[in-house]
């Protein structure tokens, strides 16, 4: 199993920009995740190892960094400690912080923020014409929530 990271490579090759998303940025005798585990979940959202972080593949890179942390979490959650009640081992703990990371990798690929339980596409800041959509899939444009 190989493990790579050059942080000069997270701006331009996939591989090292999942490893600084989910954190997995250290060589050490059991590291999180490997590079061929990252491959995977790459090749899954159809990308490569050296694709480029862009905009083009700002989604599908967040979505296989979400898949990464899933995986990471199931390990932890699998290592949980012995004689530990459940759901009180530390590696539960750890199991659970990938998981809320994995839907915020995930909520970031999509561009969608919840603000009160409604969720907001962010372009709104951007083009001031996006549209917000309210879970009951209620819908109004952004001056009719100004104007009440």
């Amino acid at each position: 199993m190989a493990f790579s990271y050059e942080p000069e490579k997270v701006p331009t090759e996939a591989l090292h920009w999942v490893r600084y998303k989910v954190g997995a940025t250290k060589n050490d005798a059991s590291p999180l995740v490997d590079d061929e585990e990252i491959h995977g979940a790459l090749v899954l959202e159809g990308l490569t190892l050296t694709s480029v972080p862009s905009e083009a593949t700002r989604k599908p890179l967040h979505f296989a960094a979400a898949s990464v942390a899933r995986s990471i979490a199931a390990a932890f959650a699998r290592q949980g400690s012995a004689g530990a009640p459940p759901g009180q081992s530390p590696k539960h703990g750890s199991a659970e912080i990938y998981l809320k990371l994995a839907l915020q990798l995930e909520a970031q690929g999509s561009l969608l923020v919840s603000i009160g339980g409604v969720m907001v596409d962010t372009s709104i800041a951007a083009t001031g014409s996006a549209r917000i959509t309210a879970s009951t899939s209620e819908t109004r444009s952004r001056e009719q929530w100004q104007s009440g």
